[in-house]
């Protein structure tokens, strides 16, 4: 009885230790595309929800330069002309690149964003679209 006792106590501690320690989950990719000597653009889109945060990532040597061609679209939840809209940027960046993804106005029935990605030094590189841990 008394290594019955022991043994379920000692199991009982090591899972209370694993839940304690438990890594973070890990941020949630929802697009990602990277770029080769055969393909050298990368292509992402995704439908994010304006409640959510997401990043837009790009990854490759360090200091690697590319260009960002990015074009989002959303719609308000009344569908009105007035809140729905087009945007597109373009802008240079250097790996590692992480900028957040700003919504552009609250209570959307639709937002979608996509972005083209050129290095334009040589380098390869790796484009993601990410909604970060929420724990």
């Amino acid at each position: 009885m008394i290594r019955t006792t022991g043994i379920l106590l000692g199991l009982t501690l090591l899972a209370a230790a694993i839940v304690a320690v438990r890594p973070a989950i890990a941020a949630a990719v929802l697009a990602e595309s990277q770029t080769s000597v055969a393909h050298p653009v990368a292509t992402v889109r995704a439908a994010l929800d304006w409640r959510q945060r997401y990043t837009l990532q790009v990854d490759g040597p360090p200091g690697a330069t590319f260009t960002v061609a990015a074009v989002e679209s959303y719609v308000d939840a009344g569908a009105t002309l007035s809140g729905s809209a087009d945007r597109s940027t373009q802008f240079p960046g250097t790996t590692p690149y992480t900028a957040e993804l700003v919504t552009p106005q609250a209570n959307l029935r639709y937002w979608r964003y996509a972005a083209v990605v050129t290095p334009t030094g040589g380098e390869n590189v790796v484009v993601r679209i990410v909604a970060p841990d929420v724990n």
